[in-house]
């Protein structure tokens, strides 16, 4: 005798996957749930905000049906794309700042420069032989360079001076005390045609007896090109010494 058993399989319902947007404090996991047979499928990505995907996909009343769930984007992405443009636009906006700070660094000394040269007397080759303090070049001028040397009884230091504004250069000599036995001078030499001014050719005179200092006339050099020195002197009665000397700029 045979016995026969018959066995059946009940199939499982499938459907089209619904998801939810969970937005309670704390639990913002998305939720997915079968239309019929309440089978779960897996956990699918975190969501915290409406997601908007390609095709397959229509969201009403804070669901979204998903033909393939992979296909959809998570929030994590969307949070990640929103990141990435702030902060590209927080790069964009520092590297303009930084633009305009540094143009505005570039114009300011030209600019700067063109005022004064307005309100001074003379400019470039004009400038030759001319006090540098009645043409008004001392307001914006700077030491090129200083150096030191004995003159007598007494220390010399003399500068080379230059004006932007006139360009134009001129030499200026001091002496750590005031003269007794000798007399001082400064003398601006341009390198181009060894054309030279003292303190008494366009400066405030030479350093006297009882005196500490004086400037000489100027050199023009409107392209700071030509290159000058100066020299600081000095004379017992018997000729000019060279004291010290300033390398050529």
């Amino acid at each position: 005798m045979f016995m026969v058993f018959t066995m059946t399989q009940t199939p499982v319902p499938t459907g089209t996957m619904l998801a939810r947007l969970v937005s309670t404090a704390g639990d913002t996991a998305f939720q997915s749930q079968a239309e019929s047979g309440g089978v779960i499928s897996p956990r699918l990505p975190v969501q915290t905000v409406p997601v908007t995907v390609g095709n397959g996909v229509l969201c009403q009343n804070g669901h979204c049906v998903c033909q393939e769930y992979r296909r959809c984007i998570s929030a994590k992405q969307i949070e990640k794309e929103l990141y990435m443009k702030k902060r590209l636009w927080i790069v964009l906006t520092i590297a303009v700042l930084s633009f305009a700070f540094f143009a505005s660094s570039l114009t300011a000394p030209q600019a700067h420069a063109q005022t004064h040269r307005a309100q001074v007397g003379c400019y470039g080759y004009s400038c030759d032989g001319k006090n540098p303090i009645a043409m008004g070049c001392d307001a914006d001028a700077w030491y090129e360079y200083t150096d030191t040397g004995s003159a007598g009884l007494s220390t010399a230091a003399i500068s080379l001076r230059f004006s932007p504004a006139c360009g134009a250069a001129w030499a200026l000599v001091k002496f750590d005390s005031p003269l007794e036995g000798e007399v001082g001078n400064a003398i601006i030499t341009r390198n181009n045609d060894g054309r030279q001014y003292d303190c008494a050719n366009g400066g405030n005179g030479i350093v006297l007896r009882g005196q500490t200092s004086c400037y000489s006339g100027m050199v023009g050099d409107a392209d700071y090109t030509l290159s000058a020195y100066a020299s600081g002197m000095y004379n017992y009665g018997s000729g000019w010494i060279r004291a010290c000397s300033t390398p050529s700029y």
